[in-house]
């Protein structure tokens, strides 16, 4: 009986920690669709040219290179928690900022801001779910970022169509925007105060030699029998992958290559399609 409450324990810690970590991902798509039901009411309050729109809309995916560039350096460097944390410190400042800006120049820079923490989230959330799932879990829980990214978007589309539907009488067109961009200090909030609750990536105390928490993390998810088990493999897998040297164009051997041009493929296309674009104009077109 003790057992069996105990593993269901284990199990509430990890879908907790599963909650948390998504975040980053809701708040891609919630960041991104945002935009959609606030893009005509920022149009008429600024004036906006269709190219002025245009950039509005997409400067959070510039942010979002930026982010997604210097994430993974940043999490090897501080943690994939503390990678977490800085995203949503930028999603706080560029929920704030696109909710006050006095100007376009002010919007922009503050959503530039915004797609950066999502860049940054969108590379931790998935590698911290991956390092620190056990195996049998691992799939259903990277499987599960991808799930709340549309979940997000969902939710951002329903926030704004609720305002302008509902709201409509309380708040005119050079308000209701303001409380579309701000209402994404919730989800922020939710990912800040949950972080205090969830450890570090057990592989990134290991790489860094914090050997003790790394075991104490594993064991508080694996329990006392398998956590010294995973801990010499995940410290096996880091020795060996000091000892072999990796290179940019080791991507382009036979075998790998053709799983490189797939995956990459897959991510270009989805775009190409223009599936972001629609949705994202939706309320204009």
């Amino acid at each position: 009986m003790m057992s069996t409450a105990y593993n269901q324990h284990r199990r509430n810690h990890l879908y907790m920690i599963a909650l948390v970590a998504t975040i980053g991902a809701f708040l891609f798509g919630f960041d991104q669709l945002i935009f959609s039901g606030a893009s005509i009411f920022l149009k008429q309050t600024f004036g906006l040219s269709s190219n002025a729109l245009g950039f509005a809309g997409a400067s959070v995916i510039l942010g979002s290179i930026i982010g997604a560039a210097a994430g993974g350096m940043l999490s090897d460097r501080w943690g994939r928690k503390n990678g977490l944390l800085l995203a949503g410190i930028l999603c706080a400042v560029s929920a704030i900022g696109t909710a006050i800006p006095q100007n376009m120049f002010q919007f922009n820079l503050f959503r530039i801001i915004g797609g950066a923490g999502i860049g940054i989230a969108m590379v931790n959330a998935p590698m911290y779910l991956a390092e620190i799932a056990p195996a049998r879990m691992r799939g259903p829980m990277v499987t599960c970022n991808q799930f709340v990214m549309v979940l997000g978007a969902l939710c951002a589309v329903l926030i704004g169509w609720a305002i302008t539907e509902y709201m409509d009488e309380v708040w005119d067109h050079t308000i209701n925007w303001r409380w579309m961009f701000g209402s994404e200090l919730l989800p922020v909030l939710f990912l800040m105060v949950g972080l205090i609750f969830i450890p570090e990536s057990p592989r990134w105390l290991a790489t860094q030699g914090r050997h003790d928490q790394a075991l104490d993390v594993l064991t508080r998810l694996n329990g006392h029998v398998e956590a010294p088990v995973l801990l010499e493999s995940i410290n096996r897998s880091i020795r060996q992958g000091q000892d072999v040297s990796s290179r940019f164009r080791d991507l382009l051997t036979p075998g790998i290559r053709m799983a490189v041009v797939i995956a990459v493929g897959l991510a270009v296309l989805q775009h190409l399609s223009g599936g972001a674009a629609l949705t994202m104009d939706a309320p204009i077109i």
